[in-house]
């Protein structure tokens, strides 16, 4: 048989081509896989459901502790839960929740050896951030936390609500850490239920035990049953072995440390807090729609809180917090001895930055009525009695007498002079 060279070459060329294809597609294409399920998108493992979470746990505690993982779906574990991260290979890569919630998080009964939560260990290096968690967690061993059983890393703008978590005599009880070495940053913890059994130990709502940093967090209407007296802290235990700043809590539970500052329901709900939580270094994290959240809320894009302070000389008449784009409502007029309100300086509608609004006074003008001669109530009027003329006129006695006087004065004066000259 004759060989076909000119086929050959024709063939080996499809081949490659279609090597070279089937490459470009592969690298194009996120990686996927098979053994553990999950997909690799630019660095970060795509978590969308509770058997991608198991397959990134298992990498995590397998010794690829430095890995990342973002999710990109609320998930729901229905399993009891192995936390991630151990002692031997705490976890020390990225976790962000992208806004996205786990819940179901239930403590791993077999698991006495990992502190309970949904990551047991953050090293140093590790960070978890953009969460919001859930769950029933009944520890068996000290480092108990829906976030985190231990944090020595970094746990950024995280949220535990509606929780329960239940511990014995055990150490290092809290919602987002059980200990805290590291940063806890913009976290919060709400409504949130606590029970001790058989123990006197404390609890903290947000760390149970602190020697980090906490700032720029909060509590919300926590309750702790079964905790003895002072025994309650409602930001972290121990908190001053480490940093507490610009965190708030509100709590009826009998308070024990009280590291943070104390703030009413209305202070929470008038929007007061998610200001004061405000961190520039951080951006915008809290948001509040005034008059429908009972406390700050993530921020959505549209929900950031101003301030609007009206200002009476060197007073602050009234202070407002307003949602973006709203309004604040105009307070009551001010008062000064010697001047008149007239306006406020400037607009404190559609507020998109804090405003400070003054008032504005002008000078309060007494009017003076001039002094005016006084007028009779009826002027006098001088009549002329023309009848008098006539009635001479009628009476010719009368004419007489007028018309010969002059004659008599002459007569008189002649009779006068004549005397005279004799």
């Amino acid at each position: 048989m004759k060989e076909n060279k000119n086929g050959t070459k024709r063939l080996f060329s499809a081949l490659m081509s279609a090597a070279i294809g089937i490459s470009v597609i592969a690298a194009a294409a996120p990686a996927a896989f098979a053994d553990e399920g999950l997909t690799e998108k630019d660095g970060w493992y795509i978590l969308k459901t509770e058997s991608d979470l198991e397959a990134f746990r298992e990498k995590v505690n397998g010794g690829e502790n430095e890995i990342k993982g973002k999710l990109e779906a609320s998930v729901e574990l229905t399993n009891d839960w192995t936390p991630i991260g151990t002692n031997d290979h705490p976890f020390n890569g990225e976790f962000s929740g992208e806004g996205f919630t786990v819940s179901g998080i239930k403590a791993d009964d077999g698991a006495s050896d990992i502190p309970s939560g949904l990551f047991g260990y953050v090293g140093e290096s590790g960070k978890v951030s953009n969460l919001n968690a859930s769950g029933d967690v009944t520890g068996v061993d000290e480092f108990t936390a829906v976030i985190a059983g231990s944090n020595a890393g970094t746990i950024e703008k995280c949220v535990v609500s509606g929780s329960k978590l239940s511990l014995g005599d055990f150490d290092n009880f809290g919602a987002i850490a059980g200990s805290n070495s590291g940063t806890i940053n913009n976290c919060a913890v709400i409504n949130t239920a606590f029970t001790r059994t058989d123990s006197e130990k404390a609890v903290g709502a947000i760390a149970g035990n602190n020697s980090g940093t906490i700032k720029n967090s909060f509590s919300y209407a926590v309750t702790a049953t079964g905790v003895k007296e002072n025994a309650f802290a409602p930001i972290a235990v121990n908190a001053e072995k480490g940093t507490v700043s610009n965190s708030y809590y509100f709590t009826e539970v009998k308070l024990g440390e009280t590291a943070g500052t104390s703030a009413t329901e209305e202070e929470f709900a008038s929007g007061e807090v998610a200001f004061n939580l405000r961190d520039n270094s951080s951006g915008k994290v809290w948001g509040q729609e005034i008059g429908k959240d009972k406390y700050p809320v993530s921020y959505s894009g549209k929900n950031f809180v101003y301030r609007v302070q009206f200002i009476n000389g060197t007073a602050v008449h009234s202070e407002q917090y307003v949602t973006e784009g709203t309004n604040a409502k105009e307070p009551s007029k001010p008062e000064s001895k010697d001047k008149v309100f007239k306006n406020w300086s400037g607009s404190f509608e559609n507020v998109r930055e804090d405003l400070i609004i003054k008032a504005v006074f002008a000078s309060e003008e007494v009017e003076v009525e001039e002094p005016t001669e006084e007028k009779p109530d009826k002027e006098e009027e001088v009549t002329v009695d023309d009848n008098k003329d006539k009635d001479d006129d009628k009476n010719p006695s009368t004419g007489a007498a007028v018309m010969l006087a002059p004659i008599v004065m002459a007569v008189s004066a002649a009779v006068i002079t004549r005397r005279k000259n004799r």
